[in-house]
């Protein structure tokens, strides 16, 4: 059974397509933010981001992603 996701999930998520599109998704890993890039070999990699996984983390989240991206 699939549990909803809450409010501000939901908006991290679409925040983090819209700034920075496909191939690029956050989950919750261990009370932290789990960043994963998927390529177009089918291939990804992920990494535990030191930004705990709560409403507050929007911002950070999408400054973290753009500064790896660079």
């Amino acid at each position: 059974m699939a549990t909803a996701l809450l409010p501000w999930v939901y908006s991290l998520r679409r925040v983090q397509k819209a700034e920075h599109g496909h191939g690029w998704s956050v989950r919750e890993h261990s009370g932290k933010v789990q960043l994963t890039r998927r390529f177009e070999d089918g291939t990804r990699s992920s990494v535990i981001l030191e930004i705990a996984w709560n409403a507050g983390c929007i911002p950070r989240v999408i400054k973290r992603v753009s500064t790896i991206r660079e």
